[in-house]
This record gives structure tokens, C-alpha cells and sequence, in this order.
């Protein structure tokens, strides 16, 4: 939020000015319980989201931070994602009590599928149409559009329904990478696997298109 580098860690979290780190965690800050940073993300108004493992999502702003809960209708202690829709709204998957989305001061929970269990989200992204995407594991990618959601899976041709990293495609739509299927594209309302770039391994960790268009795919 303020130019500088931050950077999660399972210790905690780090700002990096260009000159040196400082150094938030446990012992700087024992009464938040830092632990390992999963999710960051800032915020207009100059703060920052911290999506934590076992200490849910915090507000950090200037060296303050401040814990989210039940007061403002949120739960969950696993926060994996953050991301921030077109419509400026903020939205935060969790592995323990699945997807929230901001709505002024408060959150409210967003189900996949109404009539389903809830599904861990292990990453959330936001497309060129500004809509929201969520990778779950065991329950595909749900489009989160004002319309409703679509859920692809491998009924649909997912290769697999655990899906851990989400990028948008420059055709709309997104890149899924999955664990143990690889890659796939869901670009109007279809899902294909073929010409996808072939890669050593099936298991993909993390997505990222560049400003070129470019895909860049880290595996385990």
C-alpha cells in the first residue's frame, strides 16, 4: 500500500523499504500470534489484508493490526485467498469455513453451491470482466458472477477437481492449474486442455500472467 515489498512468511511478515527488512511476528507483535502468512492483499485506503494460518485474517494498518471475526461476520482461521472484484469488494476464501465477501464494514458468507457441503477455497481470482473466480479442493472452479455461480469440474473436463491456482485468461475466463492434472482453460464457459503448454509435472502451485500476456507456471 505504500510502495514498499511485503512479503509472507511462516514466521510472519515482512516489509522490505529498498534499503532494509523490518520484521513483523510473534516476538514483535506477540499479541496477535503471527504465524504463517498465506494471502496479502492492499487496500485503497492504504491498509493491508494479512490472510493467516491459525490466526484468520487481520487489517494491518501503519504497525497496527487489527483481528477480523465474528463482530463483522466473518470466521475462519485458514484464510489461503484475498482478492478485490471489480466493484471494489473484497473477497477472502478460507480453507475451514469456505468464502466470505465484503459488503461495506461487514462480511458475509458465499456459498458455491447451496446445496452442497462447503468446499476449502485454496485461490481466488478476478478476471478481465472484473468477476471472481474460486478454486476449491475437491469442488472444481465456481464463477462467481452477479448472476449466480457455474461450477466447472471434470464432468465438465477439468482434469482435476482440486484446483490450486487461477489466472486470468486474455480470452476472458481463467487458467486453472490443478493438482496432478495440470493446466486447463475455461474461456466461454468451456472447459479445454488442448494446446495447453506442456509442462514436467501435472502438479502446478502457482499462476501468473504478465503484462506481455505471457503465463508463467510454477509446479511442485
Amino acid at each position: 500500500p505504500d510502495g514498499y515489498l511485503w512479503i509472507g512468511t511462516q514466521e510472519g511478515l515482512v516489509r522490505f523499504d529498498g534499503t532494509q527488512f523490518t520484521v513483523f511476528d510473534r516476538r514483535t507483535h506477540p499479541e496477535q500470534g503471527l504465524g504463517s502468512v498465506l494471502a496479502l492483499l492492499s487496500d485503497a485506503d492504504g491498509s493491508l489484508w494479512v490472510g493467516t494460518n491459525g490466526a484468520g485474517l487481520l487489517r494491518m494498518t501503519g504497525s497496527r493490526f487489527e483481528p477480523v471475526g465474528p463482530d463483522a461476520g466473518f470466521a475462519g482461521l485458514k484464510v489461503q485467498a484475498l482478492a478485490r472484484d471489480g466493484r471494489g469488494r473484497l473477497w477472502v476464501g478460507t480453507v475451514d469455513q469456505g468464502l466470505f465477501r465484503r459488503e461495506g464494514e461487514r462480511f458475509e458468507k458465499i456459498r458455491l453451491d447451496p446445496g452442497s457441503p462447503e468446499l476449502p477455497v485454496r485461490t481466488l481470482c478476478v478476471d478481465r470482466a472484473g468477476v471472481v473466480w474460486a478454486g476449491t479442493i475437491g469442488g472444481g472452479a465456481t464463477r462467481l458472477a452477479e448472476d449466480g455461480p457455474r461450477t466447472f469440474t471434470t464432468r465438465d473436463g477439468l482434469p482435476n477437481d482440486t484446483v490450486v491456482a487461477l489466472a486470468p485468461h486474455p480470452e476472458g475466463g481463467v487458467w486453472a492449474g490443478t493438482a496432478g492434472g495440470g493446466l486447463a482453460r475455461i474461456v466461454d464457459g468451456a472447459v479445454t486442455t488442448a494446446g495447453r503448454p506442456a509442462l514436467p509435472t501435472g502438479q502446478v502451485s502457482t499462476l501468473l500472467v504478465d503484462d506481455e500476456g505471457s503465463l508463467w507456471v510454477g509446479t511442485l
